[in-house]
């Protein structure tokens, strides 16, 4: 009778270090880094198929945008896997100018992500408390 938890209890430790190793250890790709015109000619391209817009903290000026855009061959043709277009993560830092913002906007699969004003308020605390060591 008391072998039973033991083993349930074994076997959830052995299956949640398995998950934890696996999630550590996924191979993930290496994101592009695109400058601010990059990011605009693939969007003027019509390139861009998801954008994550994080808006430039208080502390700084630069915006994290992230995402995906469709990879092309020399001619300027998308490429394709079995149909599917195919894709690669780019993430660049911008200065979000009205027209800018306008333009990145307008795409269907766009997501501002708003920071918890909590988090943010830590982050410009740190980011306070770093400058003034510099001094």
């Amino acid at each position: 009778m008391k072998r039973v938890p033991i083993v349930i209890s074994t076997a959830l430790l052995v299956l949640i270090t398995g998950l934890g190793l696996l999630t550590i250890l996924r191979p993930q790709t290496a994101s592009q880094e695109l400058s601010e015109v990059q990011l605009l000619a693939k969007i003027q391209s019509n390139l861009v198929n998801k954008i994550a817009i994080r808006p430039a903290a208080a502390a700084t000026n630069s915006s994290d945008v992230r995402g995906t855009f469709y990879l092309t061959d020399a001619a300027g043709r998308r490429l394709t896997d079995r149909g599917t277009p195919k894709e690669s993560l780019f993430h660049a830092k911008v200065h979000l100018t009205p027209d800018l913002e306008m333009k990145l906007l307008k795409g269907s699969n766009v997501t501002v992500i708003t920071p918890n004003p909590l988090f943010e308020r830590i982050g410009n605390f740190v980011h306070r408390s770093k400058r003034a060591a510099h001094k």
